[in-house]
């Protein structure tokens, strides 16, 4: 798998570097400097499994944290194909605004 992180802070790339590399060994981590960038490596490099995009506040003192978790289920059975079997996956995304 692959995971894509669109940062222009080279600081933040070894931070979450070594963070992959200690305990997601098998994801192998992209990293991107500029949105154009993310867009080349999103159409010739995919399929990623992961994207974190860091995004700098132009707040300076936030007051309030915010946490998003969505999270999705699909189930299809394939009566077409003359088999009893059902497809199913599922898809998680969440992000910490503060």
């Amino acid at each position: 798998m692959k995971a894509l992180f669109v940062c222009d802070e080279k600081e933040e790339w070894t931070l979450l570097t070594n963070l992959f590399h200690a305990h997601f060994k098998k994801i192998s981590l992209i990293c991107v400097r500029k949105s154009h960038e993310a867009m080349e490596t999103l159409s010739f490099d995919g399929p990623f499994g992961m994207i974190i995009i860091e995004c700098g506040m132009k707040e300076g003192n936030p007051t309030e944290r915010k946490i998003n978790i969505e999270t999705g289920y699909f189930s299809q059975s394939y009566d077409v194909l003359n088999t009893d079997d059902s497809y199913t996956g599922n898809r998680l995304f969440a992000s910490i605004e503060d």
